[in-house]
């Protein structure tokens, strides 16, 4: 039961938690493609991609994951085109602003994964853009830069607190 709910299942009945091995055999397998053995290693594949994000221990497979990442990209790259045309109308020149997005959705992304070991993406979100663009620095047709560099520094500011 302990590995089961380890790897975050959840069964109704009693019938459903039952071990699919055979009688004498040691290790445990609830259905999954790995077995798990009694003393919490997994069999099969010890790729180091697996062994440091704990694939299969969770219940996955490094396919599945690297499906996972491409369709979450794929989910979210309409930000790579708006969130320059956002940023824009607060007086941020749109290559500095697609260059910044994307290195920190990077660095953000890798922190999480490769330090909390989790599959997250982390980056500056549109609402934090629009707020900046049209609540900081207001959209005008001539752009101020002291105002602009102000907005940019009050957004730091509140990202260093929220850490």
């Amino acid at each position: 039961l302990p590995a089961f709910t380890r790897m975050g299942g959840t069964a109704s009945t009693q019938a459903e938690l039952a071990p699919i091995n055979s009688p004498g055999d040691t290790s445990i397998n609830y259905g999954g493609n790995e077995e798990e053995t009694s003393s919490g290693g997994v069999k099969g594949n010890g790729g180091c991609l697996d062994r440091y994000f704990k694939i299969s221990e969770r219940g996955s497979t490094v396919r599945t994951e690297l499906i996972a990442g491409a369709i979450n990209f794929v989910a979210n790259s309409y930000l790579l085109v708006l969130m320059p045309k956002i940023l824009e109308q607060g007086g941020v020149d749109p290559k500095i602003a697609i260059s910044a997005f994307v290195l920190s959705t990077a660095m953000g992304s890798l922190m999480v994964g490769l330090l909390a070991n989790l599959p997250v993406p982390v980056g500056p979100g549109l609402g934090c853009a629009a707020f900046f663009a049209y609540g900081l620095t207001g959209s005008r047709t001539t752009v101020d830069r002291a105002i602009t560099e102000m907005g940019i520094t009050c957004c730091l500011l509140s990202g260093c607190v929220m850490l």
